[in-house]
């Protein structure tokens, strides 16, 4: 897949605090730290078990405006992380669950338009990250699946002509559950899938199976297929997926096969 294809890595920003005055309210409230000069370089709220706890604030080196402002919980990134630029304008907002990165990172240009945005679950970045010019068209669509990897690439213009596509359907990547190879009748399978829904195209997943099939039209990437038996048996089970045009026009078609046992 084309190598230049831009990942979004978000780094926690460290502070220095050299050349810093120290004052300290009592324990449980908010550590105040400025420069020789007087200016405030941070504030730090703390528990009374000395574990970050509330919302940080650092302050810009050079401008002394607020640069960064994170929410904690005892001692944990915990909530929503927003940077500013020199200026003062909002340059990105992030949200962490637990110390981890989790749910929509947006990154802004000066003027307010946004610049990137993409999804994270977990620290780890999950299927849309885009990128956009300064008049607000989309510039790089990348989508990410269940196992990390780029299953699909769009490039466009400025003015929002198509440049580049490269991809799948839907992502192999699949998550089957039950994870054991043990299916027993009364249960259900559980397929949750990604794939390719774009704008002014029409995508559909067929789950076709020996006695009965399901058919999808997808309004977003993700997909959960879920399914009971009620007979023992082998079963074998197609994915097919279809990108259409506005016209029912086929684009594009991918096919997987399955097969797996179902136990008395």
């Amino acid at each position: 897949m084309r190598n230049s294809i831009l990942i979004l890595i978000v780094i926690t920003t460290l502070f220095s605090c050299f050349h810093a005055k120290k004052s300290t309210l009592p324990e449980g409230r908010v550590e105040i730290l400025r420069d020789s000069y007087g200016n405030l370089i941070s504030e730090i709220p703390y528990s009374k078990d000395s574990l970050i706890h509330g919302v940080a604030k650092y302050y810009n080196r050079i401008t002394y405006k607020l640069k960064e402002e994170v929410e904690f919980h005892y001692g944990k990134m915990q909530g929503v992380r927003k940077e500013y630029d020199s200026y003062g304008n909002i340059a990105s907002i992030s949200h962490f669950n637990n110390g981890l990165q989790h749910g929509r990172y947006s990154e802004y240009y000066s003027n307010g338009i946004l610049k990137a945005s993409s999804d994270w679950v977990e620290g780890v970045a999950l299927g849309e990250s885009k990128w956009y010019f300064p008049n607000g068209k989309l510039r790089l669509l990348n989508l990410i699946d269940y196992d990390k990897k780029v299953y699909y690439v769009a490039e466009f213009d400025s003015l929002g002509k198509p440049l580049f596509e490269e991809g799948v359907v839907f992502s192999p990547g699949f998550q089957v559950y039950p994870t054991s190879d043990s299916l027993f009748v009364g249960q259900s399978v559980e397929v949750r899938a990604m794939a390719v829904v774009v704008k002014d195209r029409i995508t559909e997943l067929v789950f076709e199976y020996s006695d009965t099939s399901f058919t999808y039209k997808l309004d977003n990437i993700y997909l959960t297929h879920q399914r009971g038996f009620s007979k023992a048996g082998k079963y074998h089970l197609k994915i097919k997926g279809r990108i259409f045009d506005l016209n029912r026009n086929l684009l594009k078609s991918q096919m997987e096969e399955f097969e797996f046992e179902v136990y008395n």
